[in-house]
C-alpha cells in the first residue's frame, strides 16, 4: 500500500511523499495550480498592431506593418503612396505637415491623445499630397506663425486652416472654439461662465495641450 511505502501519491512518482502525502515538486503544483499535476498557462505573447490609425496590421518593423514601413522608408510618410518630388523636405512647412499626420494618425506620438484619439484628423488630399497642402497653404510667414484651425472640432482641411500668431489663435479660442457636452455646442467662454472657471485659465490650459473638458475641470 502507498501510505506504507510512503512514496508520493502521484501514480508513477517515485520520490517520498514529505507533504500531506506528495513529493515537494508535486505538492508545489498543487499549492501553486490546485492539482498536484498542474502546468503554467500558455504564455501569452503580445502583439503588436500597426500605429497608423484604422490599419490593424500586426507590426513587423518598428512601428509600422510591412506595407507602411515600405511607404515611410520610400517615400518619407508611412501614408504616402508614392514620392513628391519637390525639394522641400527640409523646410518649415513640410516639417509641420509631417508633424500634423504624426498627430492625428500615429497612436505613439504624446500629441495623438489630443488630435486623432478625439477624431481630429486631416483631409484625404492633404494627407497624400504634401504638395496639395503646401498650394493651399502657402509659405510660412515667419516662425511666429503656426498652423491654426480655425474650428477646433473640424479637421485640417481647406477652409479650416490658416497661418496664425499665438495671439491671433488666442482670439481666435475665445470667439470660435465650439465645445459639444451632453449634445449642448457653446463656445469655450461660455462654458467657462457656465462653470464658474475664469476664462484666462481655461484657454491657458487649452494651449498647453490639456482637452477641453480636462480645462474645464469636469475631466482628471
Amino acid at each position: 500500500m502507498r501510505s506504507i511505502s510512503n512514496k508520493c501519491l502521484v501514480k508513477e512518482c517515485q520520490r517520498d511523499g514529505a507533504t500531506r502525502g506528495y513529493c515537494r515538486s508535486h505538492h508545489h503544483r498543487l499549492l501553486r495550480y490546485g492539482d498536484p499535476l498542474g502546468t503554467p498557462p500558455p504564455r501569452k505573447h503580445k502583439v503588436n498592431i500597426c500605429q497608423v490609425i484604422d490599419c490593424g496590421k500586426r507590426t513587423k518593423y518598428l512601428q509600422y506593418c510591412g506595407e507602411h514601413y515600405q511607404k515611410d522608408k520610400r517615400n518619407g510618410s508611412p501614408l504616402t503612396s508614392q514620392r513628391e518630388s519637390h525639394g522641400l523636405t527640409e523646410t518649415d512647412e513640410y516639417k509641420i505637415w509631417c508633424g500634423i499626420k504624426r498627430r492625428c494618425f500615429n497612436k505613439n506620438e504624446p500629441g495623438f491623445k489630443h488630435y486623432g484619439e478625439r477624431g481630429i484628423t486631416m483631409c484625404q488630399e492633404w494627407k497624400d499630397s504634401f504638395l496639395s497642402f503646401y498650394n493651399y497653404m502657402g509659405k510660412r510667414p515667419s516662425k511666429d506663425y503656426s498652423i491654426e484651425r480655425k474650428e477646433n472640432e473640424k479637421n485640417y482641411e481647406p477652409g479650416n486652416c490658416i497661418w496664425a500668431t499665438k495671439e491671433m489663435q488666442m482670439n481666435n479660442m475665445r470667439s470660435n472654439h465650439f465645445h459639444t457636452i451632453d449634445g449642448t455646442r457653446k463656445t469655450m467662454t461660455q462654458w467657462s461662465r457656465f462653470y464658474g472657471i475664469d476664462s484666462r485659465t481655461v484657454f491657458g490650459r487649452l494651449s498647453q495641450g490639456w482637452s477641453e473638458n480636462k480645462a474645464l475641470g469636469i475631466e482628471d
